[in-house]
């Protein structure tokens, strides 16, 4: 098995627990394991791949979290307010 391949695959696992969670925590892992399948294309060195992966997910975790659940209570919200 490839390593572009063990990156898909962490890409749909990752994809299948932020669809049966819905916590918005997976998500930014997914967007650094996509990151890290293409820098598997060249030839980026696995650890520098994983570290990546995992500093990626951390950073956009705590940048961007909380604006994202913010906007999707505030999207929630008027999606009540309009069907009433």
């Amino acid at each position: 098995m490839t390593l572009d391949m063990i990156w898909i695959l962490i890409i749909i696992l990752l994809i299948v627990v932020e669809i049966s969670t819905m916590e918005v925590k997976s998500f930014w892992f997914v967007l650094s394991a996509i990151i890290s399948y293409f820098l598997s294309k060249g030839e980026t060195e696995f650890y520098i791949q994983v570290l990546i992966f995992l500093l990626g997910g951390i950073f956009l975790m705590s940048l961007l979290r909380n604006i994202t659940i913010k906007y999707l209570k505030e999207l929630k919200e008027k999606i009540i307010k309009k069907k009433m």
